[in-house]
C-alpha cells in the first residue's frame, strides 16, 4: 500500500492536485507495478494521506474507472483492472503503413535550400511587404464584420458557395480593375489556389491523362497534377512566346498574365491559338493570375478569362499577396457545368471554406476601396524598389545576368551570362560576401544549360537592394569572368 503514497504533491507540473494523483495512478498501473484486482485505499485514507478533500480522490478513482484502469465492486472497494500486457500486446510491429496508389505517386522532388546572406535577394521575395499593410484598416473592418453578420441568426442554410457579400465584391472588383465581367453565382469561395487546383485535379484527371503545364512552373502545381495520375506535357515558354502546339490533352495550366517564373506576358494570338486549341480539344484552361495586380506601369493585363467566350477557362484568384498571405482566402470563376461537381468535390472535405467573419472583412475591405487605395500604395513602393534595382544594376555596371523585362510582380528572372562554372564560383562568392539569391533551376524539368535565377525585391530597403547590387558588382570584378 505504502506505493500508493510516493508522489510529491509539491511537483509543479500540473495545475491541480487532482490531475497530479490521477496521472500518478495512471502510471503505477501502466508500468505493471501494482497487479489487477489489487485494491486502492478507500478514499478517505488516500485524501487524509495527501491532505486534500475526499471528492478530489473521488474524482480521481472516477476518471481512472471511465478510462478503464480500475473497477469497483459495491462495499468492497476500487481495484486495479488493467494490466500491460495488454499493453504489450499493441506493440508496434516492424511493418510499414500500406499506402494508397494516390500516396505513391505524391513526387519527393524538394527545393535546395541556397546559403542565405544579409542582403537575400530570396527570403520573402515572392510574397508581399507585409510591413506596408493597413492593419489598422484590416482590424477596424474585422470589428465591422462582426456587427455585421447578425443575418446568420435569421437564415437556415450557409450558401455553400462562399459569403454573397464577398462574391458580389470580388466581381465588382475584377470589373473595376480587370475588365472582366464576373456572374458572382459563377465564384466559389477557396482557402487559396492550391485547394483549387486539387480540387480541379480530381476533378478533371484520369490516371494516364496528359496535362499541358508550362516550363518552368510550379512545382507544387505538377505535383498535383501527377499524383492524380497524369502525365505532363511541358509547353517551354520561349524567349520569343509561347507556342501553342496539337497537345493531345484536355486539360491545361498556363499563368498568362505575369508567367511564373519568367515573368513573360502572354501575347494576344498566343491567346486566342490556346482559346482555339481548347476549343478543338473540348478542354478546360486553368489561369492563375496570382500576383499581377503588382503592375508597376499602366492597368493590368486583361485575364484570359475576358476571351472566354466559350466557357473553358478556370479562373483563379487570391488574397494572399494583396490582404494577407495568412487569411487564406481564394476563389475560383468556374464555367457554370463546373460549379455543382466542384461543390461536392470540395464539399468531400469540409462544406465550409475561411471563417464567415474573415470572408465579410474581406468583402468590406473591398467595397470601401481599402484594398485599392492598398494596392496603389505597394504598386508605387514596389515600383520604386524595382527601379532602384534597375539603376543599381547600371550604377555598378554589373552585367552578369540578361533579365527579362517586365512591368508586373514581385521579382525578377534572369539567365546567366558566362559558363556554368563561373556561375557557381559567383555564387559562392557572393553568399560568402553576404548576399544570396534563389536559383530557379527547381522549377524545370530540364534546366537550361545557362543557370537561371529569381531575385525577389519586396522585401527589402532601397538601401539593401543597391549594397547587394554592389557587393555583386564588386565580387564579379574580383573574380574577372568572362576575361579568361
Amino acid at each position: 500500500m505504502d506505493l500508493f503514497y510516493t508522489l510529491d504533491l509539491n511537483n509543479k507540473n500540473y495545475s491541480y492536485k487532482y490531475q497530479a494523483i490521477y496521472q500518478f495512478l495512471k502510471e503505477i498501473i501502466l508500468e505493471g507495478r501494482v497487479e489487477v484486482g489489487t485494491r486502492l485505499p478507500s478514499s478517505r485514507e488516500m485524501a487524509a494521506k495527501y491532505g486534500v478533500n475526499r471528492n478530489t480522490i473521488k474524482q480521481v478513482y472516477e476518471m481512472l474507472y471511465a478510462d478503464g484502469y480500475v473497477s469497483t465492486l459495491e462495499g468492497s472497494g476500487t481495484f486495479v483492472a488493467y494490466s500491460p500486457q495488454k499493453l504489450r500486446l499493441m506493440e508496434r510491429s516492424n511493418k510499414s503503413i500500406q499506402l494508397s496508389d494516390w500516396a505513391m505517386r505524391i513526387p519527393t522532388k524538394e527545393q535546395s535550400k541556397t546559403q542565405k546572406g544579409k542582403i537575400n535577394f530570396n527570403g520573402a521575395g515572392f510574397a508581399p511587404n507585409l510591413r506596408h499593410f493597413p492593419i489598422d484598416d484590416w482590424k477596424k473592418t474585422l470589428y465591422q464584420a462582426t456587427r455585421e453578420l447578425n443575418f446568420l441568426a435569421d437564415v437556415d442554410d450557409y450558401d455553400l458557395q462562399g459569403l454573397i457579400p464577398l462574391r458580389e465584391a470580388i466581381a465588382a472588383f475584377l470589373h473595376r480593375t480587370r475588365g472582366m465581367n464576373v456572374n458572382p453565382q459563377n465564384i466559389v469561395i477557396i482557402n487559396g489556389v492550391m485547394q483549387g487546383i486539387g480540387i480541379l485535379s480530381h476533378l478533371l484527371i484520369n490516371k494516364g491523362d496528359q496535362v499541358v503545364v508550362e516550363e518552368p512552373s510550379f512545382q507544387s502545381i505538377q505535383a498535383n497534377f501527377t499524383t492524380a495520375g497524369a502525365t505532363l506535357i511541358h509547353a517551354p515558354v520561349e524567349p520569343n512566346g509561347f507556342e501553342v502546339s496539337n497537345w493531345d490533352s484536355r486539360l491545361i495550366y498556363v499563368t498568362p498574365s505575369h508567367q511564373f517564373p519568367t515573368g513573360r506576358v502572354m501575347r494576344l494570338e498566343e491567346r486566342l491559338k490556346l482559346l482555339q486549341w481548347a476549343k478543338e480539344h473540348n478542354a478546360i484552361i486553368i489561369e492563375d493570375d496570382y500576383d499581377s495586380e503588382f503592375q508597376r506601369k499602366g492597368r493590368p493585363i486583361e485575364p484570359l478569362k475576358v476571351l472566354d467566350f466559350e466557357d473553358r477557362v478556370v479562373y483563379l484568384g487570391t488574397f494572399a499577396k494583396n490582404i494577407l498571405p495568412a487569411l487564406r482566402i481564394g476563389y475560383a470563376i468556374l464555367p457554370q457545368d463546373l460549379i455543382p461537381t466542384f461543390l461536392k468535390a470540395r464539399n468531400l472535405y469540409g462544406e465550409y471554406t475561411t471563417s464567415i467573419i474573415e470572408q465579410m472583412a474581406a468583402a468590406i475591405f473591398i467595397k470601401t476601396g481599402k484594398l485599392e487605395q492598398h494596392l496603389r500604395r505597394m504598386k508605387r513602393n514596389y515600383s520604386q524598389k524595382y527601379q532602384v534595382f534597375q539603376d543599381s544594376l547600371s550604377q555598378y555596371n554589373l552585367d552578369t545576368f540578361e533579365w527579362v523585362d517586365t512591368n508586373a510582380g514581385l521579382h525578377l528572372f534572369g539567365s546567366w551570362k558566362y559558363s556554368k562554372e563561373e556561375y557557381l564560383l559567383f555564387e559562392q562568392a557572393c553568399a560568402k560576401n553576404g548576399v544570396s539569391w534563389q536559383s530557379s533551376d527547381y522549377y524545370f524539368t530540364n534546366p537550361p544549360l545557362k543557370p537561371t535565377v529569381i531575385f525577389g525585391f519586396s522585401h527589402l530597403s532601397e538601401e539593401d537592394i543597391q549594397f547587394g547590387i554592389k557587393t555583386m558588382s564588386e565580387v564579379f570584378k574580383n573574380l574577372n569572368i568572362g576575361k579568361n
